[in-house]
């Protein structure tokens, strides 16, 4: 996805086992999602929603003083380098059994 620089980003899925989803509707996701970028970014200078097949994605751009801050940010996408490992690691705890037990790269 293209969006002319950086944004926000955040990903909220339902708790689903066993193909039973235990928690969470896709209204309650998108409810989550704004309240974690609550405070961050500039909806008027771009926001965009996606739902994907596990989650609903929400990204926003910068506001004019975090892009000021950030300098020259370069965007890097680690989807299936060392960094994603270690980032999907990090998260594994906080994350249902289910999903502890995946790989880096079952991960989308």
């Amino acid at each position: 996805m293209q969006l002319g620089g950086p944004v926000w980003h955040v990903s909220v899925a339902p708790l689903v086992v066993d193909d039973i989803a235990f928690t969470g509707t896709e209204t309650m996701c998108w409810a989550y999602a704004v309240d974690a970028l609550e405070g961050v970014g500039n909806a008027s200078l771009g926001e965009w929603r996606e739902r994907g097949d596990l989650a609903v994605h929400l990204r926003r751009r910068l506001s004019a003083r975090e892009r000021r801050d950030a300098g020259s940010l370069t965007v890097v996408d680690v989807r299936g380098t060392d960094e994603h490992t270690r980032r999907i690691d990090r998260m594994k705890p906080f994350l249902p059994p289910v999903m502890r037990r995946m790989t880096a790269l079952e991960y989308p």
